[in-house]
């Protein structure tokens, strides 16, 4: 069976097997239990553990000989040194396609016997055929089944279209905690975290996630990898599908040596990394903000045909800052509006607006109410020299931002076109962002991040253009 196969298994299991299983909250068997129960998951869950009869209402066995029922997965929370004898059972079954080992301890500690310890769980992968995640992780989530290994706080399992990678289940945690509080949440479709990846690699998560039918984006965290030239040829081959973006860290020698330390993997040269990540199609993203946007819009707009961007503004600041971030790497050009376009524009506003001064941007004033709004954006998005388009605005208090939201999301509902709005970020803007997200129009907290964000998917769909 391919590695692919069995890891579409593994989330797509319809039984579990909780090696550890606790009623004490401060564990983490407790709280995954605790969360497949609140979130229905949709398979069996066996608590395993000989000091206890039930866990958390669920009849609990002493052993994995213990069950009768066919078990597809694993999730074994024991102290490192118990978790080879708690993995020994399984070679004896023919159910169990693989394992989640949250316990850390191993190769991380820099500790011979540890990493011994480790090795000793790899071979025993590779003599089974019996796929391990971990150990040192969080494992596994589809929001589909409502499969879920993590402990990380306040998870919802909100399905989406975004499957997400990492090296760091802190950092992975967090990522789905900041997906969540946006004015309308991100979902998404899958998430791993392969921790120390003695069997199971961030390559062969990222081969399934091009091959999972609900996953249309890909983003990752990358400390780094030990076969970068696979890394490239999955890549290669997804992102002429799929758009797909990462936040790679280790760029400066102390971070190496850190990304070292966690998960005992060498990060290697920054430069290989972007050279790499340039020739596979990956864009590469500077912050977790970045990773974020850019993730959200790819989730929620279409594709752009081009790089031909026109900023439409109501405040001069705002539209000024996006317009310096879109100049750092010059990806985005500035379209070039058609003169039939310009004129229906300048008879829009008063005579005090900026039209296309520079070329590709509009500074509509404070007088724009929503009509105006709606009416211009109309017009930049009928232009066919026109890819995509940044709104911003900071509505007054005399023109409601919900009314500016439902004029402008009835007027991008009729163009598959990309727009990115800004309403900055701030409480009486929290319902009108909601209203367009709702309306699936990302919005982004401040102009710098909405232009990027634009940048990161047009860089995303030139890529997948030139690698199909």
């Amino acid at each position: 069976m391919s590695r692919t196969k069995t890891l579409a298994n593994l989330f797509n299991a319809q039984s579990i097997a909780v090696i550890g299983a606790s009623n004490n909250p401060c564990k983490a068997s407790h709280q995954i239990i605790k969360t497949m129960l609140r979130e229905e998951y949709k398979g069996r869950i066996f608590p395993v553990n000989p000091q206890r009869k039930d866990v958390l209402g669920l009849p609990c066995f002493s052993s994995l000989r213990d069950i009768e029922t066919s078990i597809d997965l694993l999730i074994i929370s024991v102290p490192a040194e118990s978790v080879f004898e708690a993995l020994k059972p399984a070679s004896s079954r023919k159910d169990i396609q693989g394992a989640v080992i949250l316990s850390a301890g191993f190769s991380e500690t820099g500790l011979a016997d540890r990493i011994n310890l480790e090795k000793s769980i790899a071979s025993f992968a590779k003599k089974t055929g019996l796929h391990i995640v971990g150990p040192n992780c969080i494992g596994l989530i589809n929001t589909d089944n409502k499969l879920c290994t993590s402990f990380s706080p306040g998870l919802k399992l909100r399905p989406g279209s975004l499957g997400f990678l990492s090296q760091s289940g802190a950092f992975g945690g967090s990522f789905l905690m900041l997906a969540g509080d946006q004015p309308e949440p991100l979902g998404f479709s899958k998430f791993a975290h392969v921790g120390n990846a003695s069997d199971v690699s961030m390559v062969d998560i990222l081969d399934y996630y091009g091959q999972d039918e609900q996953t249309t984006t890909i983003a990752m965290y990358l400390e780094g990898v030990i076969n970068g030239r696979d890394l490239l040829d999955k890549a290669k081959q997804i992102t002429s599908k799929k758009h797909v973006f990462s936040l790679k860290v280790g760029k400066t020698e102390r971070g190496s040596r850190a990304a070292l330390s966690h998960t005992a993997t060498l990060a290697g040269s920054d430069r290989i990394y972007d050279a790499a990540f340039k020739q596979g199609g990956i864009v590469r993203a500077e912050s977790i903000e970045e990773l974020l946007d850019a993730a959200k819009a790819s989730s929620k707009m279409p594709r752009p045909r081009g790089n031909r961007l026109c900023v439409i503004t109501e405040a001069g600041g705002p539209g000024i800052i996006a317009l310096d971030e879109l100049g750092k790497k010059n990806i985005m050009h500035l379209a070039s509006l058609q003169e039939s376009t310009k004129k229906r524009i300048k008879e829009l506003l008063p005579s005090m607006a900026v039209i296309c001064r520079p070329e590709g941007y509009i500074d509509m004033t404070a007088a724009a109410m929503e009509h105006e709004h709606a009416e211009v954006l109309r017009c930049v998005l009928e232009d066919d020299g026109v890819d995509s388009s940044i709104l911003i605005s900071v509505p007054p208090t005399y023109l409601p931002a919900e009314s500016v939201a439902s004029a402008v999301a009835d007027v991008v509902r009729e163009y598959d076109k990309p727009v990115a709005v800004c309403l900055m970020n701030g409480e009486a803007m929290k319902a009108a962002r909601c209203q367009l997200e709702q309306a699936n129009i990302p919005t982004f907290d401040t102009p710098d991040r909405a232009a990027k964000a634009v940048e990161n998917l047009t860089r995303a769909s030139m890529s997948l253009n030139r690698m199909s």
